[in-house]
């Protein structure tokens, strides 16, 4: 809450993963995939890969706002500029896992095929639910003052004055 400066934005990530959990083990169920004592691993993996989606878009979208982009404009940069990112690291996840799939102990494939549809499932919620949650419940972002150091602008904000202080 502290980095995201929102407390919307904690929350949509906590739900959009907690979906993802629940459609993973309904999955699971579904096909029959017994993960046993592999579950808790499955389900913390997925959790960090869909918090890691969650942050990288929403500090995106908070950046648009934050230079003065109005919301809907700031949805689309944000999935402009970072989607394909978060999109390749899903990918790359997934087949790093669905790998596993080929090893020789059975728990290992559940794990690696579990994995790898919960990357998938947390994914998906990520890129066509994230919107839809920001138009419920958006977080107010003013619009920070730019300064001129140099040949760059850096916003005005207190973790940015104690990094100068620091350097």
């Amino acid at each position: 809450s502290i980095v995201l400066k929102s407390q919307s934005f904690v929350f949509w990530s906590n739900i959009i993963v907690l979906i993802s959990c629940l459609w993973l083990i309904g999955f699971m169920s579904l096909v029959g995939l017994d993960a046993g004592f592999m579950l808790s691993m499955v389900l913390s993996f997925v959790l960090t890969i869909g918090i890691a989606d969650s942050v990288h878009l929403l500090s995106g979208y908070q950046f648009y706002r934050e230079r003065g982009h109005e919301h809907r404009d700031a949805i689309k940069q944000t999935y402009k500029k970072t989607g394909l990112a978060v999109f390749y690291t899903t990918i790359t996840t997934m087949a790093g896992m669905l790998v596993l799939a080929f090893a020789p102990i059975k728990a290992v494939q559940v794990f690696g095929i579990a994995t790898a549809v919960g990357v998938a499932f947390a994914f998906a919620l990520t890129i066509f639910m994230m919107p839809l949650m920001l138009e419920l419940w958006r977080p107010k972002i003013p619009n920070l003052v730019l300064r001129n150091q140099g040949d760059i602008s850096i916003i005005d904000s207190w973790y940015n004055r104690v990094l100068d202080r620091v350097i």
